[in-house]
């Protein structure tokens, strides 16, 4: 199955954060030819994870899976989580009538429980106007949720009810809310389906324009941007 045909929250968010870095990446389909530090490290600890790996010989890795480990147990503490998990869980289906596809990193099926791992801290007081200052977002993670959930859902007999992101930067759970409203709440789901709606009219409009922002430095197509920066 091609998942170029597929939208995913990862174009989502990419749009929301540059439109043109979305231009070059899925639709002229320019490859990475440097891939930033803290991509390579992501994919790594994710990689290791996925095989329920907490401790590495490299010692660069060991503090993200430590936190990973810690952060484990205390979400354990909290919902007395079964012992078996899901790593890596692929689904496809529709969101918002798009065929969709999307990676939960942690599922406990039986519980309606899942996790999605971030190598970095966790970015607070966002607003529209913080674009400039922070990569990714309470509010791209919301939509990160809300994706999951709907795929959940549609592949499962029972809900996915609860959602946990574990930054392993700080050591620190966040769970999915915008505007007063928590995960799985309409107003939640509501907030997050316009943003989605609004995105993709965007996207179909061809509307790529450039978003200069103080991180633009460490974007993976610095090279192929003509941007002062």
């Amino acid at each position: 199955m091609n998942d170029d045909n597929f939208i995913s929250v990862s174009r989502i968010n990419c749009y929301k954060q540059c439109p043109y870095r979305y231009k070059l990446q899925y639709v002229d389909e320019i490859p990475i030819i440097i891939k930033s530090e803290a991509l390579t490290l992501g994919s790594t600890i994710h990689e290791l994870l996925e095989q329920n790996i907490f401790e590495h010989e490299d010692e660069k890795f060991n503090p993200y899976l430590v936190n990973a480990y810690e952060l484990l147990k205390t979400i354990n503490d909290i919902e007395t989580l079964d012992s078996v998990s899901t790593n890596e869980l692929k689904l496809y289906g529709e969101v918002l009538g798009n065929k969709t596809v999307g990676i939960i990193d942690k599922v406990w099926k039986d519980q309606g429980i899942a996790l999605d791992w971030k190598t970095g801290n966790l970015k607070s007081g966002w607003d529209q106007q913080k674009r400039k200052k922070v990569m990714y977002s309470q509010e791209d993670y919301c939509l990160q949720s809300y994706f999951y959930k709907e795929l959940y859902n549609q592949n499962h007999d029972n809900k996915l009810d609860k959602f946990y992101f574990a930054f392993l930067g700080n050591k620190e759970i966040w769970t999915p809310k915008i505007k007063g409203n928590k995960f799985g709440t309409v107003g939640f789901d509501l907030w997050c389906e316009n943003e989605i709606v609004e995105t993709l009219e965007c996207i179909n409009s061809c509307l790529f324009d450039k978003n200069e922002t103080v991180l633009c430095s460490y974007c993976d197509y610095r090279y192929v941007c003509d941007l002062d920066i």
